[in-house]
């Protein structure tokens, strides 16, 4: 799904995301099941705190914040390009806006 994903600490992604096909357990409607996918971890999350992750930009597919699983502290968010970016807010640190700008994304 993805190799070498680095968030650096100026809140870049760095990475390879490869192109995805038929991703049954990121959706259940087709169309959604094809793209580049990015898998987080968020330790605060295992944790119990509450996190949660947007999508801002043109081709976002979920238009709302999605809240980090906290059984395993993971999310996998679908990403459309790389002017996108990621809002995280957490209850326990400050809110973070990842720049998704540094990241490749493969087209097959």
């Amino acid at each position: 799904m993805q190799k070498d994903i680095v968030i650096n600490e100026n809140n870049k992604i760095s990475g390879t995301l490869n192109h995805i096909t038929d991703y049954e357990k990121f959706s259940s409607n087709k169309e959604e099941q094809t793209g580049n996918y990015l898998a987080l971890y968020f330790p605060e999350a295992k944790e119990g705190s509450t996190i949660t992750c947007e999508i801002k930009g043109e081709g976002a597919v979920v238009k709302k914040p999605i809240e980090v699983d906290k059984s395993d502290g993971n999310i996998v968010l679908k990403i459309a390009n790389k002017e996108q970016t990621i809002e995280v807010v957490c209850e326990v640190k400050e809110t973070r806006t990842l720049d998704l700008s540094e990241l490749e994304l493969k087209t097959e």
